[in-house]
């Protein structure tokens, strides 16, 4: 079995040609699972009884998307938002003084630092990027800042945040997902060899970050401002003292609970609107608006998310992914840098169809960690080639919410693109440094 013959390979290559000719994403993950059924030999209705079952599968992170949009509302009305925002405006619209230069570096940064904080220490995830960015679409644009770089830093934090820090998604990520697959093959390593052995990367994925950011897209870029003032903004009243404090309050029970409770997001989230609703922050009569109004926020994420899922059902049921894994070892002649190179390519190439690397760790584990050892890499090397044959794949996957997330504000008025100005600048400035310095990393451990 040779690569063109691969129903992984054509699925994929599918859905990624007809969403970068601006299909919509749900229609190319469709059709490119009907294609890896036809390459599997499924018939079209084998096909779909497949993906219906993935379907039913991602059942669960519609919820939990639909409970993060829900909360993010809430922190909305409570005014908390409208603060950090406020702070934002203030600091593009009131430093008129400092070069627009030295405004789009200092935007980006706090850009970064909240996606950092989203999905760790504060864990909202995506969902408060439809919120905070439409606002600052317009002093975006007078300040001349390429929407292309805020993609590709608010993707580089959500991926980064997972990668090296052990607390919520990176707990998940790092303990139970990584560590714990890890040694369920046959390879026990402390948390400590996984952050050091996965520090290289980062590395790498910073310096993309570096280039995106003041070299690719440095220079000022016109947007037209008409389309943006035409946005139909929601204003959120600043928050009065009992507002503040139930919002902090009810921030500091989500991570508690989500964290104590097996890093459940679901569990987070529901504590963390009965904190707003039981301290009278906001109101019953306001509390059905407001999850209806977080639920269509984060609607379009979720649907393509749980369609990722039917996609990746397809997927593992076509065989194509141990094909993969047997080509490789067919190809790599005992030669290990041959063999780290394929399994990161291979492992991105599921990952990007897949959607998640959380998901794609597990399925490449089983098949890496033995081969690995075979080959001769060290335990710090299998664990830089496990993670990293998943997580390039997310900042580069139209259906990861690393990349639906910052499309879900930057393309509020009609002039952001999802593959042509998020997912292709998010694969050459997060994915491909990421996958080089990953490979660097397989060969000196």
């Amino acid at each position: 079995m040779n690569l063109l013959g691969n129903a992984v390979f054509w699925g994929i290559t599918v859905m990624l040609c007809l969403a970068t000719l601006r299909m919509n994403v749900v229609i190319s993950l469709l059709a490119g699972a009907i294609a890896a059924g036809f390459c599997a030999g499924f018939s079209i209705s084998e096909t779909l009884f497949i993906f219906n079952g993935g379907l039913r599968s991602g059942a669960a992170i519609a919820v939990s998307y639909s409970l993060l949009g829900a909360f993010a509302c809430a922190l909305a009305h409570s005014g908390l938002a409208a603060r950090l925002l406020g702070s934002m405006l203030h600091f593009l619209d009131g430093n008129a003084g400092q070069s627009n230069f030295r405004r789009r570096s200092g935007l980006l940064l706090l850009l970064l630092a909240i996606a950092l904080l989203s999905k760790s220490f504060l864990p909202v995830h995506v969902a408060f990027i439809p919120i905070l960015l439409p606002p600052l679409l317009a002093p975006m644009a007078r300040i001349g800042l390429d929407r292309r770089a805020v993609a590709c830093t608010l993707a580089f934090g959500l991926v980064a945040s997972y990668l090296i820090l052990p607390i919520g998604f990176g707990h998940i990520f790092l303990r139970e997902i990584l560590q714990e697959n890890l040694r369920s093959n046959g390879l026990s390593v402390s948390l400590g060899t996984i952050l050091g052995a996965l520090a290289i990367p980062f590395f790498g994925m910073g310096l993309g970050l570096l280039v995106a950011v003041f070299l690719s897209y440095g220079r000022p870029r016109s947007y037209g401002m008409g389309k943006i003032l035409q946005l139909p903004l929601q204003q959120h009243p600043a928050p009065g003292r009992r507002q503040f404090f139930s919002a902090c309050i009810a921030l500091a029970v989500a991570a508690t609970v989500q964290l104590g409770l097996g890093n459940s997001m679901v569990t987070g989230m529901l504590a963390g609107m009965l904190v707003f609703w039981i301290s009278g922050a906001i109101s019953s009569e306001k509390i059905d608006g407001i999850v209806g109004e977080g639920i269509r926020m984060m609607a379009v994420i979720g649907i393509i998310m749980v369609t990722a899922s039917g996609f990746a059902a397809v997927l593992k049921a076509s065989g194509g992914i141990e094909q993969l894994v047997a080509l490789m070892v067919r190809s790599v002649h005992g030669s290990r840098s041959m063999a780290a190179l394929l399994m990161l390519a291979i492992g991105f190439l599921i990952s990007v169809g897949i959607g998640s690397s959380f998901a794609t760790v597990p399925i490449v584990a089983a098949l890496y960690v033995p081969f690995c050892a075979a080959v001769g890499f060290s335990p710090a090397a299998t664990v830089v080639l496990v993670a990293m044959a998943a997580v390039p794949g997310d900042p580069a996957s139209p259906a990861s919410s690393s990349t639906l997330g910052p499309t879900s504000g930057l393309s509020a008025d009609g002039q952001f693109n999802h593959m042509v100005d998020c997912v292709i600048p998010s694969f050459l400035h997060n994915s491909l440094p990421a996958i080089f310095f990953a490979w660097i990393a397989a060969m000196i451990l």
